[in-house]
């Protein structure tokens, strides 16, 4: 009798053990669970945030060369400044040298006179590609 009472316990023992360990499977189910859900969020927003980014990045490349080409188109602008200054320069240095010096016949006198009048239509030229310049960089001012 005592070994049929002992395999009884023992049984009992194993019952109590087996109802264990399955609460315990079932807890760690529901938390594995749990944590895949927590996972698959976690890659939701993480895709989300790259997704972001890579528009911010493209963005900042598309502001970027906006940027350098209205710095390029500036370039051309302070060129043609640069360009319009030095003209007025010669002239200014032209007509001083010529009322400096007097002409010693009519034909140098006429020869003077029509470098004065190229170096002006040259500087005519230039101050129209200066106004067309300015009024390009306008244009495109308000655009943005």
């Amino acid at each position: 009798m005592i070994i049929e009472i002992s395999v009884g316990i023992i049984a009992l023992a194993f019952v109590i053990l087996v109802i264990y360990l399955v609460l315990t499977l079932q807890a760690l189910r529901t938390t594995l669970n749990q944590v895949n859900h927590t996972l698959l969020s976690a890659r939701k927003h993480v895709d989300e945030l790259s997704e972001e980014a890579n528009q911010v990045i493209q963005q900042s490349m598309a502001i970027g060369l906006n940027v350098h080409e209205k710095m390029e188109s500036l370039n051309s602008l302070f060129n043609t400044i640069s360009n319009v200054g030095n003209a007025l320069e010669n002239v200014t240095a032209s007509l001083n040298s010529q009322s400096t010096l007097k002409p010693e016949s009519a034909t140098q006198f006429a020869e003077q006179q029509k470098a004065a009048k190229e170096s002006e239509s040259k500087i005519v030229e230039i101050i129209e590609w200066a106004v067309l310049a300015l009024s390009l960089w306008q244009k495109i001012k308000k655009r943005r």
